[in-house]
């Protein structure tokens, strides 16, 4: 069916790919030491694109924590008014206002969707020092209220939130910290989901032994679940990549391919921006992968928020 003839085509280019939704809490699990399951439910869910993979979206917090109030709590007073969401205007509204009444909002992935149950799951972070957003997600319970910025199914840019792109790939490696194991889960499940038959490798930093998580992934799937305990960030990891791919780098004088295990063909990196520049460098300079074959998102700076 042609761009003309189908249903709502029109309406679907003019859409915003990105939307704020109002949800609240409907229940929460305690993964591990260091990771927090909740499930926000919320009248325009059946709405929330579903793309997969590693969508990121925004959790916007509401400026005090108040059981059962809601729209009192958002210093943006047009964050869902209909010509505001239709014109994709929550960015430049928040952007007005003055720094000290704009609402925290943070960086996360998509960890699950169910349209038909309204029900979006994003995993979190939980650390001893916690920022807005750990707080919130150890504190919260059902009822109270957040903000969700994601993708709206109905905008034919729903997916521009996705950053795993394989392409013709026929192998992969997910290399990340503990913020990027909700991505990382869930390009598995998505890989599952398309039935993509190549070999996958996964180097997942997490704060303690206890934070390695059951996930579900294709067959071809070695994970290397990688404690970091007191060590730098990233040390181990760096060190687990030279173990395991340095005898096999095709550069001359550096080592020697070997055909029974050789470099990813695709690299998918993303966590702390110190250790997704060091790592995507070895990738390059030690191990001679293609920088056009390298995905990267720091998705936070130690010492520094967001925002």
């Amino acid at each position: 069916m042609s761009a003309e003839t189908t249903p709502n085509s029109t309406n679907m280019a003019t859409e915003p790919a990105f939307q704020p939704y109002l949800v609240h809490v409907a229940r929460k699990q305690r993964l591990s030491p260091h990771f927090m399951r909740i499930v926000f439910t919320g009248d325009e869910l059946d709405h929330f694109g579903n793309d997969g993979y590693d969508q990121r979206i925004k959790v916007m917090l509401p400026m005090t924590l108040t059981h059962g109030e809601s729209q009192a709590l958002w210093a943006d007073p047009l964050l869902f008014d209909h010509e505001s969401i239709a014109r994709g205007g929550w960015w430049e509204q928040w952007r007005a206002l003055p720094p000290e009444n704009r609402n925290v909002f943070r960086t996360y992935t998509v960890r699950a969707i169910d349209q038909a149950a309204r029900e979006v799951t994003v995993d979190f972070v939980l650390h001893h020092d916690a920022g807005p957003a750990g707080s919130f997600a150890a504190t919260c319970q059902p009822g109270d209220i957040a903000t969700l910025i994601g993708p709206n199914a109905r905008s034919e840019d729903s997916a521009i939130g996705i950053d795993f792109h394989p392409n013709d790939a026929d192998s992969a490696l997910l290399i990340g910290d503990e913020t990027a194991v909700p991505a990382i889960s869930s390009i598995l499940e998505g890989v599952v989901r398309d039935g993509w038959l190549g070999r996958i490798e996964v180097f997942a930093e997490v704060p303690s032994e206890d934070d390695a998580l059951d996930l579900i992934r294709p067959e071809q799937t070695a994970i290397h679940w990688i404690s970091r305990g007191s060590a730098p960030r990233g040390q181990h990891v760096l060190a687990a990549l030279l173990d395991r791919y340095r005898s096999f780098n095709p550069i001359p004088g550096r080592g020697h391919p070997n055909e029974a295990l050789p470099l990813p063909s695709y690299c998918w990196i993303a966590g702390e921006s110190s250790l997704v520049r060091d790592t995507r460098r070895l990738l390059v300079n030690e191990f001679g992968i293609a920088k056009e074959r390298i995905s990267f998102m720091g998705y936070w700076r130690e010492g520094k928020s967001e925002l």
